[in-house]
């Protein structure tokens, strides 16, 4: 059985942190471990869920 973790909730946010991380840390990331991260699936979610109000606050106070 293929056991990979999908949040419930937050999906939002999860996808736009691992698209940060994977592209940020790109270097630091075990070339076996990226063969895993589903960057289509992470857009899609980026795509389908919206902004928590208070993620876009934190967001623009990093700006």
């Amino acid at each position: 059985m293929d056991k990979k973790f999908e949040p419930k909730y937050g999906k939002d946010a999860v996808a736009r942190a691992m698209l940060y991380f994977s592209l940020k840390y790109t270097d630091e990331i075990e070339a076996s471990h990226k063969k895993e991260i589903d960057v289509s699936l992470l857009l899609k979610w980026h795509q389908d869920f919206i902004f928590h109000p208070t993620f876009i606050k934190v967001i623009t106070t990093l700006l």
